[in-house]
């Protein structure tokens, strides 16, 4: 009559982060998940499970793809153990599951909150101070951009020094880490796109 449970895992295994839980309780509508395997392992129905627990517009379906043709086509599945989410018309590919690599938790949540979108953010993050770069190399903010992109942003540089504006489709505009002073004329341009109502976020000393 009771449904509970309780995860005593000392690194809390079984239990949906808070940043999952969140976008759970927010669904605005159903978000259907398509695993295209007939008999996954019970580690990923358990994963499914506890989303479907958090939220009522969210369902899964598990597919054999040799059966189901039309689904199969529908989706343009082309492996076994392919993983799809669809919301409204919208429809896209998580990844691939096997015996081997389970179904991940940050990557349905990350897909979960790109399909919601109705269009991508875009995100400058300013460089020509000495601050990392956003290619892949020890000490770039390559992860954060990996990061940013796969909740479905769009990540640019921005170099004041070469176009001396805030470009419109800005969402936000990242200062992270400059190891020299941004000279005069970039202060008054950042200053006026925060007058104006833009978004800043300023890191200090965050590696």
């Amino acid at each position: 009559r009771y449904s509970t449970k309780i995860d005593f895992t000392e690194t809390k295994l079984f239990t949906l982060s808070p940043q999952s839980q969140q976008l759970l309780t927010n669904l605005p509508e159903e978000v259907k998940v398509y695993i295209f395997h007939p008999s996954p392992n019970i580690t990923v129905r358990a994963l499914l499970d506890e989303y479907k627990r958090k939220s009522n517009n969210f369902d899964f379906e598990f597919v054999n793809p040799q059966i189901n043709l039309k689904l199969s086509q529908e989706f343009q599945a082309k492996r076994m153990g392919e993983v799809h989410l669809k919301y409204k018309n919208k429809k896209q590919l998580i990844q691939t599951i096997s015996e081997q690599d389970g179904l991940s938790e940050s990557q349905l949540s990350n897909a979960i909150a790109k399909i919601l979108l109705d269009k991508q953010p875009v995100v400058y993050i300013l460089q020509g101070h000495g601050e990392p770069e956003l290619v892949p190399k020890e000490g770039s903010l390559s992860q954060a951009v990996d990061s940013l992109k796969d909740k479905g942003y769009i990540v640019k540089p921005l170099l004041l020094t070469n176009n001396p504006l805030i470009p419109p489709d800005a969402n936000a505009v990242v200062i992270a880490n400059p190891q020299r002073k941004l000279l005069q004329g970039e202060v008054t341009i950042l200053e006026k796109y925060l007058f104006q109502g833009g978004n800043l976020l300023i890191l200090v000393n965050a590696y």
